[in-house]
């Protein structure tokens, strides 16, 4: 009896914990291929950063069915735009969720505030990885994101700049609340601002893409800050910068911009308009990694346009990791695909992903899901000097 309890336990670990005597075997498989809904901006104002996650993306797919695919079967994604729109946002979810075992996305935070809790509601798991851990409380734990909560990350990057400029003792924001998980971090920077005892004297609404930046500028400085917090995209950040340069705001070194701008596209548009980035402090998306993988990647996203100056790897990196985080999650589950199945095997894979443990990310190095829904990835801190990115801290140090 004592042996058979031990056998029972035994079996239980293997399920519960992913061991590959189940997940390994593919004669369980009942289909041709898996098909992966992959919900994405390929145009709109997030189109630059989707055009990088489709890349990362299909390089994982590539590598993966190079390798004899997932469980001996391959994958296909079923791309939808979502456009950085709401309504088209809604209809690529429904689709996706339809017939799919897990959904790859939204890349936006805007789409996946909308998308992640119709999936909840449905019980099918998404993945929308970059879009903000704030961003998917109300659909958790039907939704995780590759990314550490904006509260840390504005204590961290803030705490740093701070303490660098003992000085500062008001600021103003500058951001995108169209963007929720640019939104979600304004708040906690404005929280942490206040925890210090430095005033926010306003929060500007910044038009993406904007053509005109000068109003913009005019009531930020009329405000009279010590400082100014950037939460844009990289050609605005470039934009605001050069504008507030020409408007007297000299010193640099007291401009904030968040990793969104953290883009081969905002260092070659600062050299082109002759380093006026340089002194401006960012928190960093990520730093240069030396391994295979990395400068694998690495190189083909230097052949893309626009990116021919990177020198590291950026927002849809996280995409290629996501999608190797789904390949281990069928493999290790058993899913079979099986329709009659699909309720259950949806939520194996759920429950896979938000208690997985030292996933080898390939890429970043090993990963382990938290319990709200984030990843215990480092976070950067640096300063922008010749037109590069040059790293003063890590969450990590």
């Amino acid at each position: 009896m004592k042996r058979y309890r031990g056998l029972i336990v035994a079996v239980i670990l293997v399920l519960g914990l992913g061991g590959t005597g189940y997940g390994s075997d593919p004669s369980r498989v009942v289909v041709d291929q898996w098909e992966i809904p992959f919900l994405n901006a390929w145009t709109g104002p997030a189109a630059g950063y989707g055009i990088l996650c489709d890349y990362f993306q299909k390089t994982a797919v590539e590598e993966i069915n190079a390798a004899g695919g997932i469980a001996g079967k391959p994958l296909v994604m079923k791309p939808c735009d979502t456009s950085m729109d709401p309504t088209r946002s809604a209809s690529c979810m429904k689709q996706a969720m339809d017939e799919s075992l897990i959904v790859l996305g939204p890349m936006t935070s805007l789409a996946a505030q909308i998308c992640a809790p119709v999936a909840a509601r449905a019980e099918v798991f998404c993945l929308p990885p970059i879009c903000g851990v704030e961003t998917i409380q109300s659909a958790r734990p039907w939704a995780v994101a590759l990314q550490t909560p904006n509260k840390v990350r504005a204590r961290f990057t803030l705490k740093t700049w701070f303490d660098m400029y003992p000085d500062i003792g008001s600021v103003v924001m500058l951001g995108v609340p169209k963007v929720a998980q640019w939104k979600a971090l304004g708040v906690q920077q404005e929280r942490y601002c206040e925890e210090r005892g430095i005033k926010v004297l306003d929060d500007i609404d910044v038009a993406a893409g904007g053509v005109d930046y000068a109003s913009v500028v005019i009531r930020a400085l009329k405000a009279r800050p010590d400082a100014i917090i950037l939460r844009v995209f990289p050609p605005d950040t470039v934009r605001l910068v050069s504008e507030l340069e020409n408007r007297g705001f000299k010193d640099k070194g007291k401009i904030f911009a968040h990793s969104s701008a953290d883009s081969p596209e905002m260092y070659t548009m600062s050299a082109q308009s002759g380093g006026v980035m340089n002194g401006v402090h960012i928190g960093a998306f990520s730093r240069a990694l030396n391994n295979d993988s990395y400068r694998k990647l690495l190189a083909g996203m230097k052949k893309m346009k626009g990116q021919e100056n990177a020198n590291k790897l950026m927002w849809g990196d996280t995409f290629y990791v996501s999608t190797y985080m789904i390949k281990e999650a069928i493999e290790k589950t058993g899913v079979t695909g099986d329709p009659d199945k699909r309720k259950a095997e949806r939520a194996m894979l759920k429950d896979y992903i938000n208690s997985v443990k030292d996933f080898d990310s390939r890429i970043w190095g090993r990963i382990s899901a938290q319990p709200d829904g984030s990843f215990n990835l480092p976070l950067y801190f640096g300063v922008i000097e010749n037109n590069q990115l040059k790293y003063l801290k890590s969450s990590k140090d």
